[in-house]
This record gives structure tokens, C-alpha cells and sequence, in this order.
């Protein structure tokens, strides 16, 4: 439910960084929906997904303050 909330609302938003945030809490669906499995692959996926989640996340918010600062605006439209 969590993911699914996420997604819509990200889709939703036209604010760069307001975007990418309600992706992230769509990703903490996903993560919550593997551990909540209690296998060993799917902690072992939770875990992996956690480490390459936080490198492309905080490389996505830094592209965004870029646009940011040389645009004036974070608004997509």
C-alpha cells in the first residue's frame, strides 16, 4: 500500500525535489514488503537495494539543487 500511496502522489507533484521524495517513501514500501518476506534472499535484497537506493538517491537530489540553482525554480512544469 505504501508503494502504491508513493507512486501516486510522486507522480502527482511538480516539484523536483517533492517528486524524488515521495519516490523514496515508495521505496520504503518496497524495502518494508521484502524484509516483511523474512527470507534470506529477501533481507539479503532489502539490504542491497537500501545500498544502491541511498548512491542513486542522493545523486538524483544533487542533479535536482543543480537544476535548481541555475533555473531559478524547482517547478517541472
Amino acid at each position: 500500500l505504501t508503494r502504491v500511496v508513493g507512486t501516486a502522489l510522486a507522480i502527482r507533484q511538480t516539484d523536483r525535489k517533492l517528486n524524488l521524495a515521495w519516490t523514496i517513501v515508495s521505496s520504503l514500501g518496497l524495502l518494508v514488503m521484502l524484509i516483511g518476506f523474512g527470507s534470506d534472499h529477501a533481507v539479503e535484497a532489502a539490504a542491497l537495494y537500501l545500498f544502491a537506493h541511498s548512491l542513486f538517491n542522493g545523486a538524483l537530489f544533487m542533479v535536482a539543487a543543480i537544476i535548481d540553482h541555475e533555473t531559478g525554480t524547482r517547478d517541472i512544469t
